[in-house]
């Protein structure tokens, strides 16, 4: 009953995915070497998931650490190139820059009449 008035309680949010079922990526940084570091931390925590071990741990540990490294610089790269080219084509700095803008609400407290 729980996970019902959940459900009717969390709004729903419509997203993109490819042919394989996979939600598309939205940022506009994304780039395939990204790609790959992301898939690559979710199959070494998977494989922690499925084996809790103190080795699998530190694989996956490390993979999270290389992804999130990529992640600032491929987002560091994009911010310099878009101020860049802000002359040229000052669209794209400007929608980043509304998009940083923007205060997201965040999850709070889920309750319904009967708390």
């Amino acid at each position: 009953s729980n996970c019902k008035l959940i459900s009717e309680s969390v709004p729903v949010v419509k997203t993109s995915v490819n042919r394989s079922g996979v939600v598309k990526s939205s940022s506009a940084w994304d780039r395939p070497c990204l790609v790959k570091a992301r898939k690559e931390k979710e199959r070494a925590w998977a494989q922690f998931e499925n084996n809790p071990t103190s080795a699998n741990l530190n694989v996956a540990m490390s993979q999270q650490g290389v992804f999130e490294r990529k992640q600032q610089h491929a987002m560091m790269l994009f911010e310099n190139t878009a101020a860049a080219r802000i002359k040229t084509n000052p669209k794209v700095f400007y929608r980043y820059m509304n998009s940083k803008r923007k205060i997201r609400a965040a999850i709070s407290c889920l309750s319904n009449a009967d708390g």
